[in-house]
């Protein structure tokens, strides 16, 4: 069994712009076991949920010079198994 928890934060600094920020969290989770069949042949079957959330992105436009926020794509997730 595992359990993964990431928040991520970036910031962009590029030479005359202002700051900006990007910030995702991804959590994973998940369960596996091993089956021995023979002595050389082994079977690792398991699933996961995996969750991805951008809770802040921003975008800079130079010719208007302003730092706007992108809008948000909520959360995406996945079960793979």
């Amino acid at each position: 069994m595992f359990l993964h928890y990431k928040s991520d934060v970036h910031r962009e600094r590029n030479v005359g712009d202002p700051v900006q920020h990007f910030i995702d969290n991804t959590l994973t989770a998940g369960l596996e076991s091993i089956y021995k069949a023979t002595e050389k042949l082994s079977f690792i079957p398991g699933f996961s949920y995996n969750s991805r959330n951008n809770e802040r992105a921003e975008d800079y436009n130079s010719k208007a010079n302003i730092l706007s926020d992108y809008p948000s794509t909520g959360a995406s997730s996945a079960l793979n198994g």
